[in-house]
């Protein structure tokens, strides 16, 4: 990143000097009201000037000697004010609750093994119990959510106030980080990636004072690179003043740690990570040179090119990114995995059952040991497959110049 980030309220401060520095200089003016504005404008001046300092300090030293954890320290007023909606699950899983207007005759369905006319556990205890034994962590550390989208729109949410913070991002990465800052009105900050797809840490750190969400897609979307984890522990251990989140959907494929394993020395770093794509049936890779460009694999393979700008026919370099391994898009269930306080700061702000009973049931038997053996065995398969593609890939040396598969 090249170029130096101008916070708001710098720009505030520069404009106020400007009009200060032309009214005082205009002879219209009397001296009294000269003189006036000159007190006007320096109050103002100081004000604003005073205001950006303490932003920015606030970023660098936030204050830990509140005793406030990670979550309320960093979160929106009035997200920290907010009284979390209660259903009537929230205090009884079982039984007939006639204050939640469940229709007791169930639905017109042949068949009903899950109960689908009572409303799903909002907490989804048991599927976080499963994931966190799969995971290694305990259950107040996960959040369950409508894919990792709805994670991500959470975040923004709940950690950034429109209008005034912003988020940062390292392109090319995942478009949805994108959207939900512009959604919610929340201003995008770029520091991209360095020309072999590596974290460029000293331009994202260069802007840690200025944005209070980090994304950091490790494996990346679309670049198949892993991020180190000392790399994210740089990251987070020096912009304490801002959520690092690690985008982890393609992780079981990725030769590196998940960075879940920094938890315990960092509170500000959310994890998430995801059940979706790939299916279990293993096809033979085709590939078809549709001119003027290498445009595919078979759908579970996503190729992108990357314009070089180098003489010849094809200039590209082609890369392709890591697969999901559960194989459960089409249920949309993601997981946050982050510090107890940043977890309970979006569990009180999500939807109140924004996992249905379905969803949950499939993530379930997902988890099971036998399905666990399943999906492991997957992996090595799909990993094998993967040597075999970019071994492919590499043979078409005249215009394939590096294939990015770790």
């Amino acid at each position: 990143m090249n170029d130096f980030f101008v916070s708001p309220e710098l720009l505030k401060v520069t404009g106020l000097l400007a009009v200060f520095h032309t009214l005082i200089r205009d002879a219209s003016f009397s001296p009294f009201f000269k003189q006036v504005i000159l007190i006007n404008t320096v109050g103002s001046f100081v004000f604003t000037a005073a205001d950006a300092a303490l932003r920015v300090y606030q970023h660098h030293f936030p204050p830990r000697a509140s005793g406030l954890p990670i979550g309320p320290r960093l979160a929106r007023s009035n997200i920290n004010s907010l009284q979390p909606y209660r259903c009537a699950r929230d205090d009884y899983s079982s039984g007939i609750l006639l204050d939640a207007n469940e229709n007791s005759l169930g639905p017109p369905l042949s068949s009903n093994p899950n109960a689908l006319e009572r409303y799903p556990d909002p907490a989804q205890i048991e599927l976080k119990r499963l994931w966190g034994s799969l995971r290694g962590v305990s259950t107040d550390k996960i959040f369950v959510g409508n894919g990792s989208d709805e994670a991500i729109d959470l975040i923004i949410r709940c950690f950034c106030s429109p209008e005034k913070d912003a988020i940062l991002i390292t392109p090319p990465t995942y478009g949805m980080y994108k959207v939900c800052a512009v959604t919610n009105d929340v201003r995008i900050i770029s520091a991209p990636l360095h020309p072999d797809f590596t974290l460029d840490v000293p331009s994202v750190l260069k802007c840690r004072s200025y944005v209070k969400i980090i994304f950091i897609c490790s494996p990346g979307n679309p670049t198949a690179r892993s991020i180190p984890n000392d790399q994210i522990s740089k990251v987070a251990r020096n912009a304490p003043g801002a959520i690092v989140v690690v985008d982890e959907a393609y992780v079981d494929f990725s030769s590196d740690n998940s960075a879940v394993e920094l938890l315990e020395k960092h509170d500000n770093i959310v994890v998430m990570q995801t059940m979706s794509k790939v299916s279990n049936k293993m096809l033979e890779p085709r590939f078809e040179m549709l001119e003027p460009r290498f445009e595919m694999l078979e759908p579970r393979f996503a190729v992108w090119r990357l314009e070089q700008g180098v003489q010849g026919f094809f200039s590209d370099i082609i890369f392709f990114t890591r697969l999901q391994a559960f194989g459960l898009a089409g249920i949309r269930c993601g997981f946050a995995i982050g510090h107890p306080s940043v977890i309970q700061i979006m569990n009180n702000v999500k939807a109140p059952y924004n996992v249905n009973k379905l969803t949950s049931a499939t993530a379930c038997s997902a988890l099971g040991r036998k399905a666990v053996d399943k999906f492991k065995a997957n992996v090595k398969e799909i990993l094998k497959e993967r040597e075999y593609v970019t071994r492919e890939l590499l043979k078409l040396d005249k215009i394939v110049d590096k294939v990015f598969s770790r």
